[in-house]
This record gives structure tokens, C-alpha cells and sequence, in this order.
């Protein structure tokens, strides 16, 4: 008697998959309250429907009440919804700030009411989160009128970020009158106390950047002598180039600004009265700035000290390092906005991407069948600044990082065109592509932006181009989206012309080849883009063969029936194969080890394919693995074992089982029926019993 195994599990010998289904809902509750559940039932994790997921927020700004309203709107499991608020105002929209100074009124800068929230049946409590106590999953929290703790199921972290503060002697908002920061209504509240001072007529602003040029917009509106001091050669220099910059400083000077770059900060002199001078240093000659009001808006940094104390894993920049579903290291805390790291690496400041994020971590928390993932955002942006429009936008955050605005044509295959007129001024960025055609990357522009939206998602799309850098040069503003599509993507698109010898070859890898694996090579050797050099590690004696067809084996007993290529095939499409195990792979070295019939050694790659299948699962029944008689479902090996076990069972009793009901299972039965053998199919209930009965002797 044998019996055969026909289950199966994915086999992750070189891959390891990380999941979580934590969820969130909408639904008020008590600051801290007990948890029905026993405590083995909350270290399990156990998600039922009924069960109502306690989600705490941290932070109630735009970013965090954009999240709030995707989380009321509707979600798979209820979630009960707390927010943690340090402000002593509801979420209000930051981007708007400066036309505080116009209408003062909270109200028009408020994103949500009291009502609003009690009508969602969200709580609001209004303090500081003092710490996060991971194990017992607490959240500290004190305010003016209020204290203590609150327990959650799962925790957002939507702290923000607060403004960057330099290093320099005298530069200090807490002991010297007349400097501030520009962050919060409080703060403007302040800022115009003091510009309405009597005396108080020369103010500057530290930072050239969007938002301190909206401050120093503002302080000329008060009626007051504004300087912008920056510490870099140009005005916003993360987005724009130095002719896009330069032609932005001559229309700040031109409204009346006084703009000064390069400059060092030395001190900041005061007096019982207030802020009086800025030392400064620039060229390698000091001199002094008389100020009665001092604004710092040179920059920001992520509100992480929460994520630091309670010992989750940052990014490089600082903030709490995300993966796609916007999770940190610890499971059940989440970063979202100007807080979070994405991968480790970029910290978005900017509306847009915090926006992004929210929307997908609401399907995170609340519908996770959504299967909702955060790529990354791109840093495109149009403004209208002080009448002056300007526009920075790329395929790709990339095009900011690397700075290739500021590439040159023919410098590292990347194609530039720009056009200067007057104050106009248009500059694109292409990459270079072995067809001879062009991608566009990005591209600045400034008071010619009509077609900003359209050159947007034509950089987004990465599609291959033909004869936009004449089209967006000839047409400039007037250009529509239907003639840049008419002049970019032609009805006789030229054939490309490649150099196939020319390029270096990318040595991909292939680790397994089974049916998967041989459709792949086959899509590969038919791409001509590039040279490949493939080598195939095949831990099977055989190559590619279809299993789906297996059980035909019993029939005709030839492995060349199944055969999906042969050695010649491979040959004369030159791809090689070892016919070993792969046992480790070093990324750092981009090695894959080996060892098997072919020997043993290391192959290295460019782009590595694992495609090492699945294996055979055998449930946990004592002797099942070690009998004499049991056999799996899987290679023509096995195939040929059964066979044999089956021919050598004459004269004797001819009885087989197959333990498993699926497909595979009743196939598996039939064979070894048509072998002329008594065959019982055996579901999961009964598997045990008959085992303990002496089946398997």
C-alpha cells in the first residue's frame, strides 16, 4: 500500500513575505477604557468583524484629518477613532496661512468643525502625547486640562514636523522679543502684535524658500522693510535652476524686496526691547542688518522624538521609516505626512504627498482588501507667488534628488532645450534613448505655464517621444494638449534603429526552470531592446517540463512527451544552464552560490528571477514522512517511484490512498486506479484516525 501527498504551500527559500491586517473604525469611545478580550486574545491578534479596532491618531492637522475623512466615510471592519490634539485648534489648512494676515479669522483657515467630529463619532482630546509605551500599547498623554492614558489596537503617528531652528548665537524665540517662527495661527497671531509695535518698521526673513518668501510677502504687506536672507547662491533652490531663480529674485526686488544669498548667519544681537541686529558674513566680509522683527522659515524637520523614545526604526533623514502600507517596525504604529520616511529615505514636506499617504493608509487600516500601496510621490508644483508664475514638475521625485534640472544637453545622454524671453523661460530635460528617441524627465517654467499639466503627465507616462523638444519650443504656452499628442506620437512612428553589439550585455539569472520559468526565457530571448546573457539554475535533472500534463506520464512513461525545450534550443538561443541548487544569494555582491551535479561555485548577476516554484505540503502526522510507501506528487521522479512501488505490490493487497481532494489529488487517484490499484481519497478529517489504524504499515 503507498500513499501520495498531492498539497502544496509556496516555497520561500529565497523570499520571505511580511504580512499584517490591522484595521481602524469609526466609533467614539472612552479616553482609556479596559479591553473585553483576553489578553491571549490580543497578543493573537484577532481581527473578527465584530470586533471594534481602537485606532488613535497623534496630530490633527491637514494630514491627519484628511486621513479621518477617508476613515469615516466607510470601511470593512468598525473601527473606534481617537485623536490626540496639541494645538488648541482643529485641523486648519497650513497652505494658507499667509492669508491669515488679510481676513485674521481661524475660522477661514479651519478644514472641520466640533460638530463635524461628534457627528462622525470621533473623540478629540486636546494635549500633548508624552509617550508611547509599545508593550502594553499605551499612549501617554497630558494638556491644560486633562491627563492620562489610552490603549490601542493600532496608532498613527501624524506629528507633522516643526521649523528647522540654525545653530547661531542669539537665534532663540523663547528669550528674545521679535522672533518667530511661521508655523502655527499662534504664531501669527504674534507676528502681527509685534509688526502693529510702534518703531517696528524693518523686518527679515531667514530662508529663500516657498514658504519664506510667503512670509516675507506678507511682511511687505504690513507696510515694513523686508530682506530675505539665504544661505544657499538662489531663491528656492530645491526647485528651480539658476536662470529660473534668478528671473524670480529680479520680481521680488522689482515689488520691493531686498533679497540677499549666500550669506552666514554669525549672531543675533537683542536688547530688553526685542531683536535690534543680525551679524552677518558674506564673501568674507561682515556686516550688520538692523531688524526690529525676525522670521526663521529656512526649513523643517520631522516631529519624530514620540518614535525615538519608543525606540522605532528611522529613516536617514530622521522620521519614522514606512514601508508601502505606511507601517513602521512596530506592527501596530503607523507614520503618515511630514513625520514618515518613506523606505528609510525621502521625508515629503509638501500637501500633496501627505494627502497620498493618507488615502492609502485608510485602506491599510480600514479596508485592507483593497490592497492599497504608497509608491512614493513626485514633487511637482505649481505656484503663483507674489505674480510670478512658476512651475517645477518631473517624471519622478529623482529629477528634484539627483537635481538634474540643472544638467546641461549632452552631458550624461540627457537632451536639455530652454528658451529665455524676457521674463519668460522654459526649460525641458530629456533622457537620451539607444532608439534615438527622447523621454521626457522634468522640466522648469516660469510666467509660461498653460501647458504645465499637459508636459506633467507626458513626463509621467515614460513614454518613448518623438520631436516634443520642437513642439513645446515652437508652440510654447499656446501649445494644447492635442497638438503636443499630434507632434509627440506620429501615425508613422520611425522604426528604431539599435546597435545590439554596441551594448553591454545584462547578465540576468534564472533560479529554477520549471513551465514558469521556460515561458519566461521565451519572452526574453524574443526582446531585443537589450544584449542578455541568462543563466539558468536547474535543481531537476530534467529541464522544463509540463507538469500540468504529469499524470499522462503513467501512460506513455516518456519524459520527452512533457519536454517543453531541449539542449539545442537553449544553445542556439545561448543560454546557459547549471544544473545545481542554489543555496544563498549575496545581494551586496550580486552572487548567487550554487552546488549540485554541475559542481559547485557562484554565478553573478545584473537582474536576478526567482522562480523556484512551490513544494509539496505533508501534514504533521506522526510517520507520514517516514514510512516506507509514501510518496509526494510532483516530479517525473516521483512519478517513477510509484511506478515502481506499484508493480512491486503484485500478489500482494493492492490498496493506495491519496491524501488530498483537490484536483491534483483526484488525478493522482485516477492514475494509480487505471494501475489497477484498490484507491481511497482521504479528505483532512480522517487522515489522523486512519493512520493510528494501520494504514501505513
Amino acid at each position: 500500500m503507498f500513499c501520495a501527498l498531492s498539497s502544496w504551500q509556496p516555497l520561500l527559500s529565497f523570499a520571505t513575505q511580511r504580512g499584517h491586517t490591522g484595521t481602524i473604525i469609526a466609533g467614539r469611545g472612552a479616553a482609556v477604557r479596559g479591553d473585553s478580550r483576553s489578553a491571549a486574545q490580543r497578543m493573537s491578534g484577532n481581527k473578527s468583524k465584530d470586533y471594534t479596532r481602537r485606532v488613535v491618531i497623534i496630530g490633527h492637522g491637514p494630514v491627519g484629518h484628511i486621513l479621518l475623512e477617508h476613515l469615516v466615510e466607510g470601511t470593512e471592519v468598525p473601527l473606534e477613532l481617537t485623536v490626540i490634539c496639541e494645538e488648541p485648534h482643529l485641523a486648519y489648512n497650513r497652505v494658507a496661512m499667509t492669508s491669515y494676515f488679510q481676513h485674521r479669522s481661524a475660522s477661514e483657515l479651519a478644514m472641520c468643525s466640533a460638530e463635524w467630529l461628534e457627528e462622525k463619532n470621533v473623540q478629540v482630546i486636546f494635549a500633548r502625547a508624552t509617550q508611547i509605551q509599545r508593550s502594553s500599547r499605551r499612549v501617554t498623554y497630558e494638556g491644560p486640562l486633562v491627563r492620562g492614558e489610552i490603549e490601542y489596537d493600532e496608532l498613527v503617528l501624524a506629528t507633522g514636523s516643526s521649523p528647522f531652528v540654525p545653530n547661531v548665537s542669539g537665534l532663540t524665540t523663547d528669550r528674545a522679543p521679535g522672533i518667530f517662527l511661521y508655523r502655527t495661527i499662534e504664531d501669527m497671531e504674534a507676528i502681527l502684535a509685534r509688526a502693529q509695535q510702534k518703531g517696528v518698521r524693518k523686518a527679515a526673513v531667514i530662508g529663500g524658500g516657498l514658504l519664506g518668501l510667503e512670509a516675507a510677502k506678507a511682511l511687505l504687506d504690513l507696510q515694513m522693510k523686508v530682506t530675505v536672507l539665504e544661505a544657499a547662491p538662489t531663491l528656492m533652490s530645491a526647485q528651480l535652476d539658476m536662470t529660473g531663480a534668478e528671473l524670480l529674485r529680479k520680481r521680488l526686488m522689482k515689488i520691493g524686496l531686498d533679497i540677499e544669498t549666500q550669506v552666514n548667519l554669525q549672531e543675533v544681537l537683542s536688547n530688553a526691547s526685542g531683536v535690534r541686529f543680525i551679524r552677518l558674513e558674506k564673501e568674507g566680509q561682515e556686516s550688520f542688518l538692523e531688524v526690529d522683527l525676525l522670521i526663521i522659515s529656512c526649513g523643517i524637520r520631522p516631529r519624530d522624538e514620540l518614535a525615538r523614545q519608543c525606540q522605532l526604526e528611522l529613516g536617514t533623514r530622521g522620521g519614522v521609516k514606512v514601508d508601502g502600507c505606511l507601517r513602521s517596525s512596530d506592527p501596530h504604529i503607523y507614520a503618515v505626512g511630514e513625520v514618515a520616511s518613506y523606505e528609510g529615505g525621502m521625508v515629503y514636506g509638501l500637501w500633496k504627498p501627505g494627502s497620498e499617504q493618507a488615502e492609502v493608509l485608510a485602506g491599510t487600516l480600514g479596508s485592507p482588501s483593497a490592497g492599497l500601496r504608497y509608491h512614493g510621490s513626485d514633487l511637482s508644483t505649481k505656484l503663483k507667488l507674489l505674480g510670478v508664475n512658476v512651475a517645477s514638475f518631473g517624471a519622478n521625485a529623482e529629477f528634484w534628488q539627483h537635481r538634474i534640472f540643472d544638467c546641461q544637453d549632452g552631458q550624461a545622454n540627457w537632451c536639455v532645450r530652454s528658451v529665455l524671453e524676457g521674463n519668460k523661460y522654459r526649460k525641458l530635460v530629456f533622457r537620451r534613448l539607444p532608439s534615438g528617441g527622447r523621454k521626457l524627465v522634468g522640466g522648469i517654467l516660469v510666467e509660461s505655464v498653460e501647458d504645465y499639466q499637459s508636459l506633467c503627465d507626458v513626463a509621467r507616462c515614460g513614454r518613448e517621444l518623438w520631436g516634443l523638444e520642437t513642439v513645446v519650443m515652437t508652440h510654447g504656452p499656446r501649445a494644447n494638449p492635442g497638438q503636443i499628442e499630434d507632434m509627440v506620437y506620429p501615425r508613422d512612428f520611425p522604426a528604431p534603429v539599435l546597435d545590439m553589439a554596441a551594448m553591454p550585455a545584462v547578465r540576468v539569472v534564472l533560479v529554477g526552470y520549471g513551465p514558469v520559468g521556460h515561458v519566461l526565457l521565451q519572452n526574453l530571448v524574443e526582446q531585443r531592446e537589450r544584449r542578455m546573457a541568462i543563466t539558468v539554475l536547474c535543481e531537476e535533472p530534467h529541464l522544463a517540463y509540463n507538469r500540468v500534463a504529469m499524470t499522462s506520464y503513467f501512460q506513455h512513461r516518456s519524459v520527452c512527451e512533457l519536454a517543453m525545450c531541449s539542449p539545442d534550443w537553449l544553445q542556439e538561443k545561448n543560454i546557459q544552464v547549471i544544473f545545481a541548487r542554489a543555496t544563498s544569494i549575496k545581494r551586496s555582491h550580486k552572487q548567487v552560490t550554487y552546488e549540485g551535479p554541475s559542481g559547485s561555485g557562484e554565478v553573478g548577476y545584473d537582474e536576478l528571477v526567482l522562480a523556484t516554484g512551490s513544494a509539496p505540503f505533508v501534514p504533521p502526522v506522526p510517520g507520514l514522512a517516514s514510512t516506507a510507501g509514501v510518496f509526494l506528487y510532483r516530479t517525473i521522479e516521483d512519478m517513477d517511484a510509484i511506478i515502481a512501488r506499484a508493480g512491486s505490490a503484485r500478489g500482494t493487497t493492492r490498496r493506495a490512498a491519496v491524501v488530498g481532494g483537490g484536483l491534483l489529488g483526484l488525478e493522482a487517484a485516477k492514475a494509480l486506479l487505471d494501475l489497477g490499484l484498490e484507491t481511497h481519497a482521504w479528505d483532512a478529517g480522517n487522515i489522523t484516525q486512519q493512520v493510528k489504524q494501520g494504514w501505513c504499515h
